[in-house]
């Protein structure tokens, strides 16, 4: 099943939602220290974040998923919250889907797969031989160097 990394801000309320997770065949991994750096060694298949507690920090965190580009492909998940706190986090972070319990959140990560990876774009025809000097040339700049 999936890997997934489960932001909560409070590791106790956290444990049931991770159990029924982990019961239906999820790696799931809890980060609930909001000062503590997340590990991204592994990069997960999903990222489940509770909007129950410090839901700013977790639209922060979705938008640094949804815009890093070694991250942008993690499937994204918000979960619980009262509405106006999801209603502002799903506009904030479009790319995130809102479950209102973990029996949606399951329904969701059925199936999900790895998710692919970022190729970087190889430059190709011309702009692939512009050099430094070409630049200052084009610009008007005086060559650097000797």
């Amino acid at each position: 099943m999936a890997s997934i990394v489960y932001i909560h801000w409070h590791e106790q309320e956290a444990r049931p939602t991770a159990r029924a997770l982990e019961k239906n065949g999820h790696d799931v991994r809890i980060h609930s220290d909001s000062k503590a750096k997340l590990d991204f060694s592994a990069i997960p298949e999903a990222l489940v974040i509770s909007l129950e507690r410090l839901p700013a920090n977790g639209r922060e965190i979705a938008d640094y998923f949804a815009t890093t580009k070694k991250l942008m492909n993690v499937k994204l998940f918000f979960i619980g919250g009262k509405q106006d706190v999801v209603d502002l986090a799903s506009d904030r972070v479009p790319a995130a889907l809102a479950c209102v319990d973990v029996e949606e959140l399951l329904e969701h990560l059925d199936g999900i797969e790895p998710p692919a990876p970022v190729v970087p774009a190889k430059v190709k025809g011309p702009l692939s031989r512009v050099t430094a000097a070409t630049r200052a040339a084009k610009s008007g700049r005086p060559k650097s160097g000797g």
